[in-house]
């Protein structure tokens, strides 16, 4: 009976138009029953897998996902994880089903043999392609040096895994896609990844080694065949440091296309900053700098004071992330139109994540602009615990904008001064703001505004919004009752 109804929903793996979208849909059920996958991710395995055109990869990713998502293999769903929000896709149990019926029998395009399985006996992995322990809890040490010839992608993200012996990579010749754990127990990365010369996908972020953690030299020199790096929210962060790793490293790897990167020195951050290369392909960016650096601006700024920096030439960023940054009193927003010109790419017109956590001493600086496309993209912005801020006017360019979160501002008694974005389709959330006396000074429309949230607003009595459609409000009793 369940073959039955595996060969009825059959019709629709058939019904894809070619071997690529069928491998795509299949690679899925690496991932557990109903997982939320970052649409971003996927694409990025799918790349180094080999599944995607070389030339246009990303836009060639995003047209599988819609295919898929048509053809009612995969369903949209949203991820929140250490205050990012990102769109993903998951499988339906029955979908994953069929796709594990499709590689078991051998009616697949790629072949998930055993690959899905838990995974407890390491000479059971000899002669698998695709290995997943995401989701399993049965697994907490892999130990010794397995000998895995045909290995192509090992996830091990969203496991128990704790340790990782120091030769475990050392026989897996093929593999091309690597996910690690996001909680080792560990000082360093395993030493024979230095020997996945066909690694073409690695992926820590926010992964977290032990508190004594730290990049050796020469970690990924070997790596030549890097498309994708993510080190994004990871405490692998010592670049530039005594001892640590120079960006020099990252400059040589003539392939890397896509990288995520957590800096905590000065001396990084300018070097990063002032090399091509890394400019062009680095999308995410946590500044985690604890001193040296007092302004960042999102433009062109010359001159530059010796503990300035300028990211305006970083036009491939997405997500920006500045974090404890104990000595930046500054962020620049752009003052002139022309710096976000409209057939000139920057990081302005790239940035579509915008992530402000207790840098308490920062104030953003803008110069009101009457039309700019600056922040054309920009989906998501999060400002917490910057208790010197005084001023977000720079928000109404933000028309795009999806998600507002801001909290824990000191000294700011308004948002937007005089019109808030004409954003469509947005959720709010405003928290511990005492000073917060408006919103904004008159009534905005938002068609579509789904949920908003107030908490430790007392000087706020009214919310200047149309809200006919609005699906959710909290508050505090004692601020409702006011």
């Amino acid at each position: 009976m369940e073959d039955e109804v595996l060969r009825k929903l059959k019709l629709s793996y058939d019904y894809l138009r070619n071997g690529k979208l069928k491998s795509c849909f299949l690679y899925c059920s690496l991932y557990p029953e109903d997982y939320p996958i970052k649409i971003e991710e996927l694409i990025d395995v799918w790349i180094g897998e080999g599944f995607l055109n070389e030339v246009c990869d990303r836009l060639e990713g995003r047209d599988v996902i819609e295919c898929l998502k048509s053809a009612c293999l995969l369903e949209s769903c949203v991820i929140e994880e250490y205050g990012l929000v990102e769109h993903g896709v998951k499988m339906h149990d029955v979908i994953r089903e069929l796709a594990i019926w499709l590689a078991s029998s051998g009616l697949g395009e790629i072949n998930l043999k055993d690959s899905i399985q838990e995974q407890q006996d390491l000479h059971k992995w000899e002669f698998d392609e695709r290995i997943s322990l995401t989701g399993s809890k049965a697994v907490s040490k892999l130990t010794g040096a397995p000998k895995c010839r045909n290995l192509l992608t090992l996830l091990l993200r969203g496991s128990e895994i704790r340790t990782l012996s120091d030769e475990f990579f050392q026989y897996m010749p093929r593999l091309k896609v690597l996910s690690m754990p996001q909680h080792l127990e560990i000082d360093n990365l395993p030493a024979s990844i230095s020997s996945l010369s066909g690694l073409q996908y690695l992926n820590l972020a926010k992964t977290s080694f032990s508190s004594n953690a730290t990049l050796k030299p020469g970690t990924f020199d070997s790596l030549v065949s890097l498309k994708t790096l993510d080190l994004y929210f990871s405490n692998l962060r010592n670049w530039e440091k005594r001892g640590g790793p120079s960006l020099d490293e990252l400059e040589r790897l003539e392939n890397l296309k896509s990288l995520g990167l957590t800096i905590e020195s000065n001396v990084a951050l300018k070097k990063l900053v002032t090399t091509v290369k890394l400019q062009m392909c680095t999308k995410k960016l946590m500044v985690e700098i604890e001193r040296g650096t007092s302004s960042i601006s999102l433009s062109p700024s010359s001159p530059l004071s010796p503990t300035s920096v300028s990211l305006a030439n970083m036009a491939s960023l997405k997500i920006l992330h500045l974090r404890g940054c104990s000595g930046l009193r500054e962020l620049k927003i752009p003052s002139t139109s022309s710096v976000c010109a409209e057939d000139k790419v920057t990081l302005c017109t790239s940035l579509e994540v915008l992530l402000i956590q207790l840098v308490a001493q920062l104030d953003i600086v803008c110069d009101m602009l009457q039309q700019s496309s600056c922040f054309v993209n920009f989906k998501h912005v999060r400002i917490m615990g910057c208790h010197e801020l005084k001023d977000v006017s720079w928000l109404i360019y933000a028309q795009n904008l999806e998600i507002l979160d801001m909290g824990y501002q000191n000294i700011l008694e308004e948002i937007i001064s005089y019109r808030f974005p004409g954003v469509t389709d947005c959720d709010i959330t405003f928290r511990r703001l005492p000073t917060m006396k408006l919103i904004c000074n008159h009534n905005v429309k938002f068609p579509v505004l789904k949920h908003i949230i107030v908490m430790y607003f007392p000087k706020l009595k009214k919310l200047p919004f149309d809200a006919m459609t609005l699906r959710k409000i909290e508050g505090q009793k004692e601020w409702w009752e006011a």
